[in-house]
């Protein structure tokens, strides 16, 4: 019988951002508890009427993904570069990422998206905390590897 693999310790994520890593760059040093965390995927907008009968249709929904960079995570600086870049321009860069995970044979990308938040301060205690960095995306889409 063989041993389902679960492993994420293989998984590779390139993400590119228009004008700053346009050629992309491979995120590294993620956090020991968890990678990454990606939200729901939202694919429907229900609503039941007085009359008790449910109404129901699809509705395009952004996702997102959210990064978790231990302290040393050398990506880090991939993170600010994006967040001091937008504060200095005042404006937003596109971002795509691509997840690799060989465990499920399966590659998603995620298109048209943003930085939306980001703890580039890592939080002091007893070791410096990994830090956060959420993007939401237009669009994602799976395939077989």
């Amino acid at each position: 019988m063989a041993v389902g693999n679960i492993t994420d310790a293989d998984a590779v994520i390139i993400l590119t951002v228009e004008n700053l890593y346009p050629s992309g760059v491979q995120i590294q040093g993620f956090s020991t508890d968890t990678a990454w965390t990606a939200g729901d995927a939202t694919i429907a907008e229900a609503r039941m009427g007085v009359d008790g009968k449910l109404s129901a249709g699809y509705t395009p929904a952004p996702r997102t993904l959210n990064l978790s960079l231990e302290a040393s995570s050398p990506s880090l600086e991939v993170m600010r570069n994006i967040i001091e870049t937008s504060q200095m321009t005042k404006g937003v860069f596109s971002c795509s990422m691509q997840i690799t995970i060989p465990a499920q044979n399966k590659e998603y990308t995620l298109s048209n998206g943003v930085l939306q938040t980001g703890h580039d301060l890592s939080d002091g205690k007893k070791v410096l905390d990994p830090s956060q960095f959420t993007f939401i995306f237009e669009s994602s889409k799976s395939a077989s590897i």
